[in-house]
């Protein structure tokens, strides 16, 4: 939850929170407005290792898509590049799917109010508003179970 020229910006993350807690999204308001300062960044090893794996599991499922380099785009923060602004991530993800990429990595979807990245947008061949195909998206957790924050992600 941020605040972007005025008007609250949401994620998918801060729904996922509300519906485990409420008192946490009160919390995270009143740091959006600048009445409560946000905790610091802490550390944590294991959850590093976790994001690490989900990395790799995501790199390996798009790897089995086999598609070849130009009909894949990765709009995923690379060490050696800069970090597209969210703009540039929308733009870029709207300009792959004009083209009609067939993978779209980490594609960047939103509006004035929500905004978030999608693990892997897949071009299906479904009429749309695009033209003779429309983008499905993929969700690439590791876990074995699905959760109620991973369908809520994914719609």
């Amino acid at each position: 939850m941020k605040r972007v020229d005025g008007r609250l910006r949401l994620a998918v993350t801060d729904l996922a929170v509300h519906a485990a807690c409420a008192h946490a999204t009160t919390l995270d308001h009143e740091c959006a407005r600048g009445e409560r300062k946000k905790p610091p960044h802490v550390s944590d090893p294991m959850l590093e290792l976790l994001w690490e794996r989900g990395r790799r599991h995501e790199a390996a499922y798009v790897a089995s898509l086999g598609v070849s380099a130009d009909e894949l785009v990765a709009l995923g923060e690379e060490p050696s590049q800069a970090p597209l602004s969210p703009s540039d991530a929308l733009a870029a993800t709207r300009a792959a799917m004009q083209r009609g990429a067939r993978v779209i990595v980490q594609a960047a979807l939103g509006d004035d109010t929500w905004h978030g990245r999608a693990d892997v947008l897949v071009r299906v061949e479904t009429p749309s508003d695009l033209g003779p195909y429309s983008y499905e998206a993929v969700d690439t957790k590791l876990a074995q179970h699905t959760r109620a924050s991973t369908v809520l992600q994914l719609c």
